[in-house]
């Protein structure tokens, strides 16, 4: 079951929508099915956005408190310029140390850690920050710039 929190401003640029996901697998798919409507089918940043975000979403309900019966709340801004995702989970004991796994050395056929690389190289911009003492959630978020036609 999906429970929407929708706050679309229609007629405007940016439009801005959000949306409770439960943390299930299930819940992926829906954030992607979400985020393309919000974006819009001929949005140049579209197909990255969806990538960028099915792994942030991925990530925080594999990785977070969401897992356990929570909620994963998406975020979603899109217009002329770009597009910007917010992922918000129910945090974590552990706050990963994402220099240290950006340093590592990764193989195309590793299990783990390639999300984090695609979201480094793919996003223009990318952050987190915590919600509170762990675990009471983080948000994790990423921009992407439209570029112009050359």
């Amino acid at each position: 079951m999906t429970t929407k929190r929708q706050t679309v401003k229609h007629g405007t640029m940016p439009r801005t929508a959000s949306m409770d996901l439960l943390g299930i697998s299930e819940s992926v798919p829906r954030a992607r099915d979400f985020a393309r409507r919000i974006i819009g089918s001929d949005h140049p940043c579209l197909n990255d956005a969806l990538l960028l975000l099915s792994e942030v979403v991925t990530n925080g309900i594999k990785h977070s408190n969401s897992r356990k019966g929570g909620i994963i709340t998406l975020r979603v801004s899109a217009g002329h310029g770009g597009v910007r995702c917010e992922v918000t989970d129910d945090g974590s004991p552990s706050w990963p140390d994402m220099e240290a796994l950006l340093s590592m050395p990764g193989e195309i056929w590793d299990l783990s850690g390639r999300g984090i690389r695609l979201i480094d190289r793919l996003a223009d911009q990318w952050g987190r920050y915590p919600l509170g003492a762990a675990p009471l959630g983080r948000t994790v978020w990423f921009e992407l710039v439209e570029r112009k036609p050359q």
